[in-house]
């Protein structure tokens, strides 16, 4: 129980003492939800209060959704990651490649040659393909906005389909997840305004932003190379949250993130990752000094792990397994008022829940009750959703849905 009250004490910290405007915390624990907190405004003028099913863009997190998508194709397809991205996309700059060593950012494909629109891919993929590879494998660094590209390409070839659509029929709807990663218009009015952060000027001096702040250098081309969505401003837009960007476009509640990780551990009912595709997801392909971020790190087919210290071989940062915490911060434009809590106290906050689904939960999200914890929850049943039939993959159509 002290860590849970940690968890409450730090999120009222995060009001008090650096300005939060509004904020979610999602805390799951052998598949279910212990902890929910929610509190403060999802607009700066706070006319809108910020509520368990408010919605934020949610940036790069959309990796890891993207990333267990294209997994599952590959295993429902009866492939695997260490097939080479020839086989499945022969123009591709590092043909020889492994899927798996794409998917730990090592093809060396972090920045485009030219730049490129989000919202056009096909020209995003002849982008790609124009690129000379700045490093080759086992070399690795983060590739930002490019690696959306290069698991959206893939999934086209491997099954027909965005990327966005295979997450929403075969992990979004049957899981029932407040994510996604291209949001219809019946959502819109939930997602909470983000507003820019001021920079901590301690971090200036480190190697990243002192390359990413010089104009040209390749760390700034891996953030300035895809264009259309390079600002918190057009962030807040619907073009944004309907790009069904695969690297960044994601939108999501804490609760929906926080569910989603449970299934990735394999503590959902509907077990909707196989045992294959969750060891992908966990078994670290390459640890060590990333060229763009310029501090060690180290990735599995798609997600980020703690590193470890070539020494000692420990790990340099503590990685939580079995609880996945999401904090969504948005800057105040005013003083460090404390908003009340969602609700009366600590014991309520901590109560599991059991939340229906379909028109009571949408009735709910219409009319949400501002600053009160509801007892009923989200669950995590999926009862009578079945997947769809999986479509054959094959060759990368010209004519295909956007």
């Amino acid at each position: 129980m002290n860590s849970d009250r940690q968890i409450v004490e730090a999120f009222e910290r995060n009001f008090r003492d650096y300005g939060e405007l509004g904020a979610s915390v999602s805390v799951w624990k052998d598949g279910k939800e212990i902890v929910s907190l929610h509190s403060g405004f999802a607009v700066a003028d706070e006319t809108r209060p910020w509520t368990e099913h408010s919605l934020v863009p949610v940036y790069s997190a959309t990796k890891g959704a993207s990333s267990a998508a294209l997994l599952l194709a590959l295993h429902r397809q009866g492939a695997s990651p260490q097939m080479s991205m020839g086989e499945l996309w022969p123009e591709f700059p590092l043909p020889y490649a492994s899927i798996a060593q794409m998917m730990s950012h090592q093809c060396g494909l972090a920045a485009f040659s030219r730049t490129a629109s989000v919202f056009d891919h096909e020209d995003c993929v002849r982008a790609l393909e124009e690129t000379v590879p700045a490093w080759q494998p086992p070399e690795h660094g983060y590739h930002p906005h490019t690696y959306g590209v290069m698991l959206d390409e893939l999934m086209l070839r491997l099954t027909g389909e965005r990327l966005w659509r295979y997450w929403e029929e075969y992990i979004r709807t049957p899981l029932d997840l407040d994510f996604y990663i291209r949001l219809p218009e019946s959502e819109f009015s939930r997602v909470a305004t983000l507003y820019p952060g001021k920079m901590d000027m301690s971090n200036m001096g480190t190697p990243f932003y002192q390359e990413y702040m010089k104009k040209g250098t390749p760390v700034n081309r891996a953030f300035n190379t895809l264009t259309g969505l390079n600002s918190v401003r057009q962030m807040n837009t619907p073009e944004a949250w309907t790009s069904g960007a695969p690297a960044f476009g994601g939108v999501a509640s804490a609760r929906g993130m926080a569910q989603f990780y449970q299934a990735c551990l394999g503590l959902d009912e509907l077990r909707i990752f196989p045992s294959a595709v969750r060891g992908w997801m966990q078994d670290i392909v390459i640890d060590g000094p990333d060229l763009t971020l310029k501090t060690p790190t180290a990735f599995s087919c798609g997600f980020m792990h703690d590193p470890a210290d070539p020494v000692t071989g420990r790990k340099l940062r503590r990685l939580l397994l079995s609880v996945f915490i999401r904090f969504r911060r948005l800057r105040a434009r005013r003083g460090g008022r404390l908003p009340r809590l969602c609700g009366p106290g600590l014991r309520p906050l901590l109560r599991l829940r059991d939340e229906p689904h379909g028109p009571e939960r949408a009735a709910r999200r219409e009319d949400p009750e501002p600053y009160q914890r509801s007892d009923e929850g989200n669950g995590g049943e999926a009862g009578g959703l079945t997947f769809l039939p999986e479509r054959t993959g094959g060759q990368r159509k010209k004519n295909r849905s956007s």
